[in-house]
């Protein structure tokens, strides 16, 4: 526990009830203490540029001074033995200060570059679902993953259909009518036991006491006796649903719970209809905590092992029918061998009677000899085959051996059509004395368990039945202040942290990344949680009545951890940097100001560097494919286009009718709306924040850090006067720049003033008419020559434009690599709200070519002594003149494009591109001639056309000019 006490202008900006004794924090570091009072008043904005003084002791006067290195990354908490600290912040008025740039430049400088190639793509999702991934598939796909090892325990967040792994199984024959003696022999020490599900808390229905009725009937004047041995199946499993714990099965009462359970699709209850759906099923749950008790499918931990083979007395061969095995693993207590028979006998009148059938088992342990365990007699009747179990114990002192255990065939085989005894070897179920309930104490973690027992009556025997829950999942670490039910935060969180049911996705990321047993295990101390405050504040805000981002899912792949971070990280738009010691979450959310002005003054070069996806390469239209709980959770898809986009490439001739799509599945999502908007989000972001920026820039580049705002202000591309430092400090209210800087006249500025810390801005004194001046008037400025500056119009003219930092990765010694993304801050009001996106001009440079002027045709002729007279006709119009005006920024023309048709000529011939004021149509034949002129400047852009018409050999236009003949004289 922390005490954290401000001072001065900071105290005064605390709640009263805090500003005299502070306030206790469970934080281990200053920037999770500044993080912590963003939620009362935004203490780490404030402290951007003016700073404080950081002290660590009981009281101020004793308190000892921290360096910038034990701001930035040193525990505060048992420092000196100290258990319970006080953080002491004061403004600091001049001087050795640390900032809150400061403190976030020792936290990006060892962020690992993530290298992005295609930006428009760093923040999508996974791809489309495929078959067999199961990260990218639904939250169930194909029913259980029947008893696989090795396979990865699930992690369930939310509320979600999930599916479970087998880690026991059983299926026990049960028998109405007559059962088989049993006659033990030399090896029989101990006797078989069987059973169900055990325990008090077994829900549903009986198990399984179907009772078959008799049939009876007659044939030729005598009785046939009725079948009186029958058996059934029953199927017991227990699976391993999560890693606990986990809120359970959904509903709060038991049918409720079986109207979430699913067999095959089928709900256990019937709500409609206020009944069950299957007879003879029961079934329990465990949510995965310490201390749960046991789901005892059987008397122990079993094994089943299926085979079926006839059983015979004497083969074909003429050789003994006996079946051996051997148990799969040490310490088998006992094994339950299946059987199958049916016995029926014909007297002389062909009337069905009774018949017996005895088989014995044989044991014995490796390299020993067999010794008769028993032999069991059935005596009866039945028309069709009748499963039976025979329990064999393991022989004295198997232990952990592989024990052999010998089924033999004692009644002979019939050879007589009037008797059927036929009999076969079913498998059999391996037994182990230990029971588990998997709470976290016997080895294994503690997890949720789900267990049924079910008649295989009721389903195909060659086909399991599918079994699945919807369950309420992990009960995560959330802030004490939060409500998951109503997603409502309290006023102030203090660190300290309580387990609840939740669908943020943001407090499942942080489970994940720190849970030592389903996550990455990474110390607490590697993450700053005031800050995922505000991320999962976010995600929990209502958009039109429903939580902004979800998550709900089985995870059940064995997958990286920065994989399995990132990937969860864009379904909430986050991207995720993993530093030396700290790994940070970044989400793209209204930030509401910019901490970075750059102009090309500042940067290496004076260069910045652009990547445009190019048009067709940009998304216009989305699929997002989700989990629709409607639909038993089977995935649905929303799409999103952007029509105007769209007919734009369908115009220029692209292909695919000008459709340019990506499939998404948006991981968690069961919510329609939520992936609607998703896809609106990602389309808008495909067409609208196209570009990179990149540039290199001195150490001042460390205090940059992922997620942050910055303008870019490239004197390239707006066309304003190259200004960038102040030149000379004329006093302490003027100062001179390093060029003229061009004011319009009446119009307000504001100075760009950026530093270390990052940027202020300040209000400059006007013009009353256009000014071009280097010497700037501002009363106390505070400046200092060769400081970086920048002159923006408020209001109107050319603003910067606003990135969002992407990456920063140290190029060189003292030289520093930063990339942003183009950001637009209204794209959240589109999405949301369908507010318009306002996008203010960034050029005072006209992108708009002018129109060729002063277009004329004239013929030329000259002679050829085959062809004679040849005429030539050549176009010619004005050179572009820039308008004149101080304010005017010249647009430059980077070259013409002409057209043009003669005689026989159906339609225009293609442009052609030229570099000069005259275009020459050479061997022209009498007729009619069209020409356009075009002009291109060094945007791309192209004027209107002009054209003019000429008729050669028209009398009152032609002008011959005589030939000129050279070498004559």
């Amino acid at each position: 526990m922390l005490r954290v006490k401000l001072y001065g202008k900071l105290a005064e900006q605390l709640p009263a009830k805090y500003q005299k004794n502070g306030l206790q924090l469970h934080a281990n570091s200053v920037p999770e203490v500044l993080a912590a009072l963003d939620q009362l008043f935004p203490i780490t904005r404030d402290l951007w540029k003016s700073g404080a003084e950081f002290r660590l002791g009981r009281t101020l006067k004793a308190a000892r001074k921290l360096k910038l290195e034990e701001v930035s990354n040193g525990r505060l908490c048992g420092i000196n033995g100290d258990q319970d600290a006080t953080l002491h912040i004061v403004p600091a008025v001049f001087g050795s200060e640390i900032t809150s740039a400061m403190i976030i430049t020792a936290l990006v400088t060892s962020a690992i570059s993530i290298g992005v190639t295609l930006i428009t793509n760093a923040l999508f999702p996974v791809g489309e679902k495929t078959s067999g991934n199961k990260r990218k598939s639904a939250l169930y796909s194909s029913g259980l993953n029947v008893q696989q090892e090795g396979v990865v325990l699930p992690y369930l967040a939310g509320t979600a259909l999930a599916g479970c792994n087998f880690i026991e199984t059983d299926v026990e024959v049960l028998q109405s009518g007559l059962s088989p003696t049993f006659t033990p022999g030399p090896g029989a020490t101990r006797a078989g036991v069987s059973g169900g599900l055990y325990g008090e808390d077994i829900k549903g229905g009986a198990i399984l006491n179907v009772l078959f009725p008799e049939l009876f009937g007659s044939k030729g004047g005598g009785k046939t006796r009725a079948d009186n041995m029958m058996s059934y199946a029953k199927m017991k499993m227990q699976g391993a649903v999560a890693a606990g714990p986990v809120a359970g099965i959904k509903g709060t009462t038991d049918q409720e719970k079986m109207a979430n359970i699913f067999i095959n699709g089928m709900p256990l209850w019937n709500a409609a209809e206020n009944r069950s759906t299957y007879d003879g099923v029961s079934w329990a749950e465990r949510p995965g905590v310490p201390g749960q008790s046991v789901i005892a499918i059987t008397p122990g931990v079993s094994n089943v092992i299926n085979e079926n083979q006839a059983l015979v007395k004497q083969t074909v061969a003429g050789t003994d029918g006996s079946i051996i095995r051997a148990v799969s693993g040490p310490n088998v207590a006992r094994v339950k061998i299946r059987v199958a028979m049916a016995l029926v006998a014909n007297d002389k009148k062909n009337n069905q009677k009774e018949t017996d059938m005895d088989i014995a088992v044989m044991t014995r342990l490796p390299g020993g000899s067999w010794v008769q365990y028993g032999t069991w007699h059935w005596k009866g009747k039945s028309s069709s085959a009748v499963q039976s179990e025979m329990i064999v114990n393991a022989p004295e002192g198997a232990g952990d051996q592989l024990w052999e255990f010998k089924v033999q065939r004692i009644t002979a085989d019939s050879t007589d059509d009037k008797l059927q005894n036929e009999s076969s070897f079913g498998g059999w179920t391996e037994t182990i004395d230990k029971e588990l309930s998997y709470d976290g104490t016997q080895g294994a973690p503690a997890t949720a368990l789900f267990a049924m027992a079910v008649d295989n009556s009721l389903f195909d025997i060659n086909q399991p039945p599918e079994v699945a829950a919807i369950w309420e999942g992990r009960l995560c670490r959330v802030p004490t202040i939060y409500d998951p039910e109503t997603r409502a935060y309290g006023e102030f969180w203090d660190g300290t942290w309580k387990r609840a049911h939740t669908d943020n996705p943001v407090w499942h990321w942080l489970e994940l990344a720190t849970d030592p047993v389903v996550g990455g295990g990474i110390a607490d101390s590697y993450f700053n949680k005031f800050s995922l405050l505000d991320c999962a504040k976010f995600c929990d805000q209502l958009v039109n009545g429903r939580p902004r981002y979800t998550l709900n899912k089985q995870f059940t792949d064995d997958q990286s951890l920065p994989e399995l971070l990132s990937d969860l990280a864009k379904t909430f738009r986050a991207n995720v940097f993993f530093g030396g010691d700290q790994v940070l979450l970044v989400q793209d959310k209204p930030q509401g100001f910019v901490n970075h002005y750059v102009n090309n003054a500042m940067v290496l070069n004076g260069q910045f560097v652009e990547d445009t996806v190019e048009t067709q390469a940009r998304f216009n239209e989305i699929v997002v494919q989700w989990d629709n709980p409607a639909q038993h959770y089977e995935t649905a898809e929303v799409v999103y286009r952007d029509e105007v986009a769209i007919a734009k490439l369908a115009a220029a001739g692209f292909p695919n009718g000008g459709v340019v799509t990506k499939t998404v599945y948006k991981i968690g999502c069961t919510n329609a709306q939520e992936a609607y908007d998703y896809a609106r989000l990602l389309v808008w972001i495909s067409q609208n924040e196209y570009k990179t920026i990149t540039f290199d820039m001195p150490v001042g580049a460390t205090n940059f850090a992922p997620g942050q705002l910055m303008e870019i202000d490239d004197w390239n591309k707006t066309g304003k006067s190259k200004v960038g430092t102040v030149k000379r400090v004329i006093d302490a209210n003027t100062f001179e720049l390093d060029a003229p800087f061009e004011f319009k006249g009446a119009a307000v500025y504001k100075l760009r003033i950026a530093n270390n810390e990052g940027q202020t801005m300040k209000p400059l004194q006007g013009f009353a008419v256009d000014t071009k001046t280097a010497t700037i008037t501002l009363h106390d400025h505070g400046l200092i020559e060769e400081q970086p500056v920048g002159i923006v119009q408020v209001g109107a003219g050319a603003q910067p434009v606003v990135y969002r930092v992407i990456d920063i990765a140290e190029k060189s010694p003292g030289q520093y690599t930063v990339t942003g993304q183009l950001y637009h801050e209204g794209k959240f009001g589109w999405v949301e709200q369908n507010v318009p996106v306002v996008i203010p001009p960034t050029t005072e440079i006209s992108i708009k070519a002018p129109k060729p002027e002063g277009l004329s045709i004239r013929a030329n002729h000259r002679a050829d002594d085959v062809l004679g007279t040849i005429f030539d006709l050549e176009a010619s119009w004005f050179p572009y003149q820039p308008p004149a005006g101080v304010n005017s920024t010249p647009t430059k023309v980077l070259g013409y494009e002409v057209q043009w048709s003669g005689p026989g000529d159906a339609t225009l011939r293609a442009w052609e591109r030229v570099y000069t004021t005259i275009y020459t149509i050479k061997n022209g034949e009498p007729g009619q001639y069209r020409v356009r002129v075009r002009s291109i400047n060094t945007v791309g852009a192209t004027s209107e056309y002009a054209e003019a018409v000429f008729d050669l050999n028209s009398d009152d236009t032609l002008d011959l000019e005589p030939p000129i003949f050279e070498g004559l004289f």
